[in-house]
């Protein structure tokens, strides 16, 4: 299945997040509320059983990040405004969790920013970078909006709380 194909079969439980500078896209990630039955990619990559992994039934909602992508010429400013849109969509509900596949150097990003997450299995190359599965429970993701949100610029800031 491609990419297109995969985005196209999860569309209705997903949200999107573009930045862009005046036409040009500079960033994005795709939040997608998993179903109990769509593959996830960490099930394909890593051979887990997400319904095994994820068995416990007080988590209402499992929300997959993935399509996470800036461009070279944004940095730090644009990466925390993508990681505040996606994170507050989770942390809509308690008992959200949230997984991803990320090159293990983002992993060190994440939680220098103090995302907290835990490795769900051992790393796999894939597309030329050591990749983790992991996941961050609602508590810690909303321990980071705590401290992300107020230290975004004013006007970034009213804009997030608009969106979400």
């Amino acid at each position: 299945m491609s990419l297109y194909e995969e985005d196209l079969s999860v569309f209705e439980n997903s949200v999107f997040y573009v930045a862009k500078d005046n036409s040009e896209i500079v960033g994005s990630v795709k939040v997608t509320l998993w179903d109990r039955k769509t593959i996830l990619p960490l099930e394909k990559l890593f051979g887990l059983n997400a319904n095994n992994v994820f068995q416990n039934n007080s988590l209402n909602n499992i929300w997959h990040v993935g399509r996470f992508a800036i461009s070279k010429s944004n940095g730090m400013l644009l990466l925390k405004k993508l990681l505040v849109m996606a994170i507050s969509t989770i942390c809509s509900e308690t008992n959200s969790l949230m997984i991803a596949e990320c090159d293990k150097k983002f992993v060190k990003v994440l939680n220098l920013l103090g995302i907290k997450t835990e490795v769900l299995a051992p790393s796999v190359f894939y597309l030329g970078s050591e990749t983790l599965p992991i996941f961050s429970i609602y508590e810690w993701l909303y321990s980071f909006l705590n401290l992300a949100i107020p230290a975004l610029p004013l006007a970034d800031t009213i804009s997030l709380l608009q969106t979400v």
